[in-house]
């Protein structure tokens, strides 16, 4: 059960990659890209420490930094699109 969730939780880490690499002109979508590998990273950190040992204080602390990370993206966002009126990387 773990390799499968593991090997998910890595294509989507990868697809995720490949997709900043498509989508690298808007940032709502690099941001939202960044918020999935954050996510795969938390699941497979969960599921390693769940099956391996019992110390998920380490999965929590990656999960509340993905958080704040959402949260200091969003605020780019939001003074990126009042100043240029649009979210486009060109703009940076």
């Amino acid at each position: 059960m773990f390799l499968e969730i593991h090997t998910i939780a890595t294509v989507i880490f990868i697809m995720s990659i490949c997709s900043v690499t498509m989508y690298r002109k808007q940032l709502l979508l690099i941001l939202l890209i960044f918020e999935i590998m954050g996510l795969s990273i938390f699941i497979c950190l969960f599921y390693m420490y769940a099956t391996y040992t019992h110390f998920l204080s380490s999965s929590l602390y990656m999960l509340i930094t993905a958080v704040c990370e959402a949260s200091l993206g969003i605020s780019l966002l939001v003074v990126l699109t009042r100043a240029w009126g649009n979210d486009k990387m060109q703009n940076l």
